[in-house]
């Protein structure tokens, strides 16, 4: 972030934001799924949210009012038997894109990965010609 201050002063805002525009689209979406859902999922839907902190584009599920968020989108390998979890829906893998964990958050992450994807390319392209222009 230090060298694009460098460049331009409002780069490394321009870079939170554009990466927090990104993380928005995954976002609404996982809220849309987890809606969908119903039940604890749905319940769960309010406490996803975007962060565009450091640049870096991240989706946060989880807060102090719904600290079951986790539970509903991971499921839980004892709490299916009592009801309060689905069953258990894998770890995360490094690739957030990759595998078959989660019950809304995961799905909606990877049916719209391409257009995250190209959405934060397209700003950090945009940024980089700022500074390098041809």
């Amino acid at each position: 972030m230090k060298a694009l201050k460098q460049a331009d002063a409002d780069l490394p805002k321009e870079a939170r934001k554009s990466a927090k525009d990104s993380a928005k689209v995954g976002a609404q979406a996982a809220k849309a799924k987890g809606k969908s859902l119903g039940s604890v999922q749905g319940k769960s839907a309010p406490a996803i949210r975007a962060s565009g902190a450091g640049g870096a584009a991240a989706i946060i599920l989880g807060s102090s009012a719904r600290p079951y968020a986790i539970g509903a989108e991971m499921g839980s390998k004892q709490g299916y038997r009592k009801k309060q979890f689905d069953e258990w829906k894998g770890q995360i893998t490094p690739n957030a894109f990759d595998g078959s964990w989660g019950y809304f958050l995961g799905p909606a992450l990877r049916e719209n990965q391409d257009t995250i994807e190209n959405m934060w390319k397209s700003g950090i392209e945009d940024l980089v010609e700022r500074v390098f222009p041809d």
